[in-house]
């Protein structure tokens, strides 16, 4: 084994291991861009339908007698 030879393949070793390092840190910044969006919209969404929002779920919850998973 020469030298280049063992370059080149050191070479290849950290260029595979940078493109990899890229495609993790772009779906990690994706996957924070799509929690931040979420976490916006359902603010927006709780502003937008207010706090005295009652749904009649929880009526019918309230007054059933035996708990289902569903309340």
């Amino acid at each position: 084994m020469n030298v280049s030879s063992l370059l080149d393949k050191t070479a290849v070793i950290v260029r595979r291991d940078l493109l990899t390092a890229m495609r993790y840190r772009t779906g990690f910044v994706l996957g924070a861009a799509g929690a931040i969006t979420e976490l916006a919209a359902f603010y927006y969404l709780s502003r937008a339908v207010g706090p005295g929002f009652r749904s009649s779920i929880f009526r019918f919850c309230s007054s059933a007698r035996a708990s289902t998973r569903f309340c």
